[in-house]
């Protein structure tokens, strides 16, 4: 159950930055 909720926030952390990324660029 806990790795899920990592699963979860890593993924969610990884397309913000993705996202801010692309966006300033």
């Amino acid at each position: 159950m806990l790795v899920l909720v990592c699963v979860g926030v890593l993924a969610f952390a990884g397309l913000t930055v993705k996202k801010l990324y692309q966006g300033q660029r």
